[in-house]
């Protein structure tokens, strides 16, 4: 995240790769970030930091010399741009959602089926596409990676995945408490949830109350 005037934006990502290789992906990703934020103008729409990002990294890993292959390497992630002063909300993701609760509703902001690094012809042809909210003070908004939807556990020795509908309607019941308690409780439902199971991903959830 990043403060620039008025504006607060924040990114919530999940790099490829496990171990050394995610690490140094992480770092990468995370370097490029604030490079193109910081060069950026105050009021930088989310999906022309993906579009740059996307860029700079392909140029950097050598991707963009190809237009055939398969590399994994890159990042899914999701991007808010707040106005601090109005509560304007500008939204954009890169296969990740952006869940925003308006005035007790739930809004899904739909991503862009494209990875930060994906060089398959069909991805490149999709643009990153920005959403915007008016927000009011109290209104919340949630990112995350898909290693919290995606943990096997269970109840009554059924044994699956999360899923996304069971971790909205946790949100659905808990938008409104204090976010020192939606942190409790969202750890305690995904503890829970994966009981003696390992855990399969790297977990990330960003909430924001206006």
């Amino acid at each position: 995240y990043t403060k620039k005037g008025d504006y607060l934006i924040v990114c919530a990502a999940d790099c490829t790769g496990h171990g050394i290789p995610g690490a140094m992906m992480s770092m990468t990703i995370s370097t490029i970030l604030h490079t193109v934020c910081s060069s950026s103008p105050d009021d930088v729409k989310p999906s022309e930091i993906l579009e740059r990002v996307d860029n700079v990294l392909l140029s950097t890993l050598g991707q963009n010399r190809s237009e055939t292959g398969n590399s994994k390497e890159g990042c899914d992630c999701a991007i808010v741009s707040i106005n601090t002063r109005t509560h304007n909300v500008v939204c954009a993701g890169a296969k990740r959602p952006v869940i925003v609760f308006k005035d007790q509703e739930m809004l899904q902001i739909v991503p862009t089926k494209r990875s930060i690094g994906d060089i398959s012809q069909v991805a490149r042809e999709r643009r990153f596409e920005d959403t915007e909210v008016q927000l009011h003070e109290g209104d919340t908004i949630y990112m995350f990676s898909d290693g919290y939807t995606d943990q096997f556990g269970g109840t009554d020795g059924k044994r699956g995945k999360f899923k996304l509908s069971r971790l909205l309607s946790i949100l659905r019941e808990i938008h409104d408490d204090d976010m020192d308690e939606q942190y409790i409780t969202v750890l305690d439902y995904f503890t829970n949830w994966r009981g003696d199971q390992p855990q399969i991903d790297d977990v990330l959830l960003v909430g924001l109350k206006l």
